[in-house]
This record gives C-alpha cells, structure tokens and sequence, in this order.
C-alpha cells in the first residue's frame, strides 16, 4: 500500500542547488514535481508537522529564487556517504522524467527525526535528502542508492541525529541520468525537553502577535492587558514600555516559515535584540546588538492539553507563551518597582510536566543600599555577622538619594559592604526620628527600624541591592514597601 502523499495548500519556489539543470511542472499531483530540462528551478510545497497528538497545521509562502537546483554529491562532498552504486549493472542508465517520492510525516523524537519515504518511479538511480542549514540553504545530508530501478513502491527510511537545529526541514529527490523529481518540503520541530518545556503551564500563553515568516516583522502584544511592548529609553530597568502599538522582528536559524518550539531571536523596533540578562533595578531583561536565539514560542490559550503544539506553525496573530531557555522560565506581565511591569515565571504546569533544574544556590559578593525613605530622612545602617557573633557595627549614616525624577537620583552612589563568604549577615536600617524610636539609633529597636535584610557572603556570587523603603532587588521578586513607621522585612 502506498502512503498518503504530504501536500500543501499553495506552491512555493525554492532555491535547491544544482543536481542537472532542472524545471518543474507542477500540472501532476500535488504531492511530487515531475522535472525536466529547461529552466534551472525547482518548486516546491512546504508542511509542516505538529506533535503526533496534533493536527497538523499547513502554511505556504510564495518565493521565487531564478538559476539555481538540485546540489550534486560533488558540491557538496560528505565524507560519510559513499559513491551510487546499482546492485545490478544495465546496459543503459536510467533516464526521462522522474516521479517524485512519496513522503510519510517526519517523526521527531528530542534527539532524532525520522525521514521516511516511497519510491514512486520507475527509473531512477537513487535518492538523495537535504536539510536546510541555519542559514535556510539547502545542504545534502544523506543519499542512497535505488534497491529496484524499475520497481515502485519499496520505502525507505533515513535517521537524522543531528540536534544543532531546533527547526528541521526536509527534501526528497527521486534522481537518474539527466532528471530528478523533488517531493515536498517537510518540517518540524524536536520535542527536546532541554531546549523548552513539553508541557506549557496554563497561565502562560499571554502573548499574541510576531509574524510567522522568518525576518518578519509583527506586533507584540499581551492579551491580559491588553497592551503592546515596545521601546523606550527608561532610566531605570531594560527600555521597554507598554504602549498601544509595536513593532518586532523576528529571526530563526532555519527555513523561511517559523513554527512553536523553534528557537527565535527577537529586535523590538528603534533598539536591540531581546535577551535574559541581569539589571539591577526591574525585570531581568537586556537588549543585544546581535540575535540572541534563546526565545520559544509555544502552547496556546486555554488549550486544557497543555501541549507545546512543537512542529505547528507560528501562526499571525495566534496566542503563546514565551520561554527563555536561558532564564528556564516564562516572560510574563507582572508588577515591578522599577521599569517596564514584566516578571518570570519558571511555574510549570500540567501533571507530568518537568520541573526545570533549579539554579545552584547562590550568596551574596557585594552588598548595596540606597536610601529612598519616603520621609527624605537619612538613615544610620548596621551590620551584625551572626557567624562571627559579637554584635551590630555601625556603618555610618547615609543620606536621602531623591532627585527630579524619583528615587535613586542618576548618580547616587550606595553605600557597600563586601561580606566573607559563608557568613550569615542581618543588616538593619534606623531612623532616630520614627515615632516611638526613643532608644536613639538602636538597630535592635523595633521602632526605630526603617529596613530588615538577611544575606550570606559568597566571593562568587551576586551584587545585591537593597532599597530603603524600596524593597529589595536580586531575583526581582517584588517586596512590599515599609512606611516611615515601621521595617521593610526581607529574607
């Protein structure tokens, strides 16, 4: 029995290296190219594969690229494949038009996709598969020799191992003397649990927008409120801000359509390339003069599967979720101090779902402390080692930091503490003016205390920085402000 034929919804030109100068003629059935030779072209369909419990989602796009096609083993030399040889000698090799294969749906596992197809001719020499590079041009990777010259419908199967890609794309030609015949273009995307979670949490595809063509440019906005992110110059926090229109560019290092689960590099218009990166003050976020592929979108809104819908197309104005692997957690709208209302969120969702591996413990290397008491008073700051023992230190007074356009001025210098590593610390800020302080500057004073940090000493770990009145600053994890009367508590 033959198998069913992958088609597509329209034609697309593509660009395939010289195997002989080749046409197509696009007239037979839709699942194969009958090529002459006239013209150096080839046409193609393209499809892609979702995950097997899916649907599989078509998209085509429509580009011509003149004076190019098939690759021959010669331009492309692979040390691994050997030269054709036919099993049985004939007087006259093969020639005429050549029937494409027929194509099964690629198989994609987190560490292989599986080619399989049928042969659909009768005089062909072999076969030969490529691959697009990261570049999106075609490579050959595989070739093989026909088992039957004058026989159809034996099928064969080639593994591919290679994990470079994230986006994988495929074509099959059927080939002899002076013809070729090319079958669609196949995609997908491996379902590799170290690249993005298998299972998306049901709160995090908040995001809609991004175009689903390779180098395009769409909106990207966030369907919970509603808002679109773009640039902006900020002083405090990555610059971005929410607005009512945007603009981003999109790139992934493969083929000319992007789908869920494919590694993509994202530029917001008038700045840089999107990236995980520390800041300070505000969300973890940087922008890059370089395309940093680190972003997966995948999953989609009230899908009660929680399935990452990996292989199915991006599609223009559909809902995901955005995963940074470099921050092994989602990108989603949350409040924040400083900057731009953005968190992460590394919550999985679904019950078998894999728990990312939680980042190594870490302490502190540099301690820092703004005042930006809301009372505009300066504070006396102590230290107490409680590895050490033997009481507070006082570190001195440091004085308010407000300037015209908030709190800490541009400039403001914090007063440092550089702890030993393995020493637990608690740091207290006093204020001798709060209500009911009448023990002075006592940092074991209640009332008297505007701030309450603990912290370990680590020679290999964070700057940290902590905010009178402010809240505290490493992870972001929002802390509620104290007023004038009363301590701000962090762990």
């Amino acid at each position: 029995m033959k198998p069913l034929l992958c088609t597509s919804k329209r034609a697309m030109l593509m660009m395939i290296p010289a195997l002989v100068g080749l046409t197509v003629d696009m007239a037979g059935p839709a699942a194969h190219a009958a090529m002459t030779l006239t013209t150096p072209a080839i046409t193609t369909s393209v499809l892609y594969h979702g995950s097997p419990e899916k649907a599989t989602h078509n998209k085509q796009g429509a580009h011509a690229t003149p004076g190019a096609s098939l690759p021959s083993a010669a331009s492309h030399p692979l040390p691994a494949i050997a030269p054709i040889n036919l099993p049985t000698p004939l007087p006259v090799l093969p020639s005429g038009s050549v029937n494409a294969p027929g194509t099964y749906p690629l198989q994609a596992t987190a560490s292989s996709v599986t080619v399989k197809w049928s042969d659909y001719s009768d005089n062909e020499l072999g076969f030969k598969v490529f691959r697009r590079d990261t570049s999106g041009n075609w490579q050959l990777v595989y070739q093989v020799a026909t088992s039957d010259v004058r026989g159809t419908g034996t099928n064969y199967t080639w593994v591919d191992t290679s994990t470079d890609l994230s986006g994988q794309c495929y074509m099959i030609a059927a080939y002899n003397s002076n013809s070729a015949g090319g079958a669609a273009e196949e995609c997908t995307v491996r379902p590799d649990p170290s690249r993005f979670p298998l299972l998306v949490a049901g709160y995090a595809p908040e995001w809609s927008g991004l175009s689903d063509t390779n180098d395009g440019a769409g909106t990207l906005v966030n369907v919970d409120n509603e808002q679109n992110l773009r640039y902006a110059e900020r002083t405090f926090g990555p610059n971005l801000e929410w607005a009512n229109t945007s603009l981003w560019r999109v790139e992934a290092q493969g083929g000319p359509h992007l789908m869920k689960g494919e590694a993509v590099a994202l530029k917001v218009w008038g700045g840089g390339w999107l990236k995980y990166g520390y800041e300070t003050f505000g969300v973890d976020l940087q922008l890059s003069s370089t395309p940093v592929y680190e972003w997966y979108a995948i999953g989609q809104r009230n899908d009660p599967s929680d399935s990452s819908w990996a292989g199915s197309d991006l599609e223009d104005g559909g809902t995901f979720a955005l995963w940074n692997s470099s921050a092994q957690a989602y990108l989603i709208a949350g409040y924040q101090t400083w900057g731009v209302s953005l968190n992460w969120s590394n919550k999985v969702g679904g019950p078998s779902a894999p728990t990312p591996t939680p980042a190594p413990t870490r302490g502190v290397k540099t301690e820092q402390v703004f005042n930006c008491s809301v009372d505009q008073q300066p504070v006396e700051v102590w230290i107490e080692d409680q590895t050490a023992g033997g009481g507070f230190v006082d570190l001195g007074s440091l004085a308010e930091q407000y300037g015209p356009g908030g709190c800490p001025a541009p400039g403001s210098v914090p007063g440092t503490l550089s702890p030993q590593s393995g020493h637990s610390y608690e740091l207290v800020a006093t204020d001798s003016a709060l209500s009911g302080c009448d023990a002075g500057n006592d940092p074991q004073e209640g009332q008297c205390q505007k701030m309450i940090v603990h912290f370990v000493g680590d020679a290999n770990g964070y700057t940290r920085t902590d905010v009178v009145d402010g809240g505290t600053f490493i992870r972001k994890l929002h802390i509620s402000h104290g007023g004038s009367g009363g301590a701000t508590r962090v762990p």
